[in-house]
């Protein structure tokens, strides 16, 4: 069965409208309970869409999932051309592959107008995106703020990707040239509960279609999708019945980042359970090796993992061991092959044994 029905125009007018900034063509997809209009966006990467609640509806009725490809352009100029009827009737036909668009007015003097669009397999083969959101986890940022950030951040195509930091404090924006860091007052975080970064990965550009997407409610939601591979934001729309979503899949480059800081930040917690505790365990040595041979390389990995041992082996407790493992660390930093942050990090430590 498939019956969809509305009197509220303004949501798929506006969908069109607004996604067809960055694609000609959408993906239109029914399902039980929601409907989709999904618009790829090819270089960078990211996928928009827009998902409605069947509540946005007078009828909705789809007992199978269907997804086809239609022409944004004429999807918005056919509901233009019928915004002075009362409804609007969606039909699917398998053969010959239209999605005919019946207006209709309770006046019978009023013949219904109708429209036919031809639609064909979908841009996306899997149009499940990036999967479920983890919702435990997320932080939201007011949409003046995200708006001052897409503006002042110099964001060029050879530079076009931001990275998100999150702590339980502070979000920073960043890219090579520059970055900015927006305090309590102007975001909420939830769900971060340790000072070690949390990278996200997102797209601003085209500037004014992010700068759109920031007037359409006051705050801006930002998730990770629970196989921790997309990031996610997201805003409410037409009451709390609907919601763009925009997903930004992952890079090689990016994925060989986030590895790299995960690592940094296991390392820094090594550094101090070991000043803390006064312990050096073969676990303990392994867990460091592969830390330092990711982030530093197999070379300087194996120097400061022969200072590490030598801590073991001495059998030195406290302030002893954080000195060694600290200066291990240093001399890494000090040979420009290795991130300081890590350093500055487990220094500190000697003094807290």
């Amino acid at each position: 069965m498939f019956l969809v029905k509305l009197t509220n125009f303004e949501p798929l007018l506006d969908a069109t409208s607004y996604l067809a900034q960055i694609s000609n063509y959408a993906d239109v997809k029914f399902t039980p309970l929601e409907f989709y209009l999904i618009a790829p966006y090819p270089s960078p990467r990211f996928v928009a869409t827009l998902q409605l609640s069947q509540k946005c509806f007078t009828n909705y009725s789809v007992d199978h999932e269907h997804t086809s490809k239609v022409d944004l352009e004429s999807f918005h100029d056919a509901i233009l051309d019928g915004g002075s009827f009362a409804s609007m009737t969606i039909h699917l036909l398998e053969k010959p592959n239209q999605m005919i668009l019946r207006f209709q007015t309770p006046s019978s003097e009023i013949p219904p107008l109708h429209h036919e669009l031809t639609f064909s397999p979908p841009q996306l083969a899997d149009n499940n995106i990036g999967g479920q959101l983890e919702e435990g986890k997320f932080f939201i940022v007011k949409s003046e703020a995200l708006r001052r950030i897409i503006k002042e951040l110099p964001i060029f195509q050879d530079d076009s990707v931001v990275c998100v930091g999150v702590t339980s404090s502070q979000i920073k924006f960043s890219i090579a040239s520059k970055e900015i860091v927006l305090k309590a007052q102007h975001c909420r975080i939830v769900g971060f509960e340790e000072e070690v970064e949390t990278q996200f990965q997102i797209i601003l550009r085209p500037m004014l279609f992010f700068l759109n997407f920031t007037y359409k409610a006051n705050k801006v939601w930002f998730y990770k999708t629970k196989n921790n591979s997309y990031s996610v934001m997201a805003v409410p729309a037409f009451g709390i019945l609907g919601q763009y979503v925009i997903y930004f899949p992952p890079t090689a480059a990016w994925e060989e980042q986030t590895n790299s800081l995960q690592m940094k930040g296991n390392l820094a917690k090594l550094v101090k359970r070991i000043s803390l505790s006064g312990e050096f365990s073969l676990e303990i040595g392994s867990i460091a090796g592969e830390a330092l041979a990711g982030v530093a390389g197999e070379a300087l990995a194996s120097v400061a993992g022969e200072a590490l041992f030598s801590v073991a082996q001495a059998d030195l407790a406290g302030s002893a061991q954080a000195d060694l493992a600290g200066s291990a660390l240093g001399d890494l930093a000090g040979n420009g092959q290795f991130p300081e942050d890590v350093s500055a990090a487990a220094l500190p430590l000697k003094e807290t044994s």
